[in-house]
């Protein structure tokens, strides 16, 4: 497996809603959960075109449309959501095909 497959980074799934970097959410919610355990594990599917960025608020690098160069959806691993104000998945930090 190549270091570049590996890379974890952060991909925004929704332009409405921002994840806080600072630890701020909604009362009784954890800023991040890591979504990889040792018998579970999640995938995020594009529902849109979606920018890559390597921190929440960075600049893009990279964009995914639903569907790859094979007209199959668009589906990464995820390994963690940051949460926005309402305890919502704001932001997933994912692994990338790059």
């Amino acid at each position: 497996v190549g270091i570049a497959a590996c890379l974890a980074l952060a991909c925004v799934f929704t332009e409405s809603i921002q994840a806080s970097d600072t630890g701020r959410t909604a009362r009784g919610c954890s800023p991040a959960k890591s979504l990889v355990t040792s018998t579970r594990s999640y995938a995020v599917d594009v529902r849109r075109l979606v920018h890559v960025h390597r921190s929440p608020g960075g600049r893009a690098f990279a964009r995914f449309g639903r569907l790859n160069v094979n007209g199959v959806p668009t589906v990464f691993a995820a390994l963690e959501s940051v949460r926005g104000s309402r305890c919502n998945a704001a932001w997933y930090r994912v692994m990338v095909p790059l």
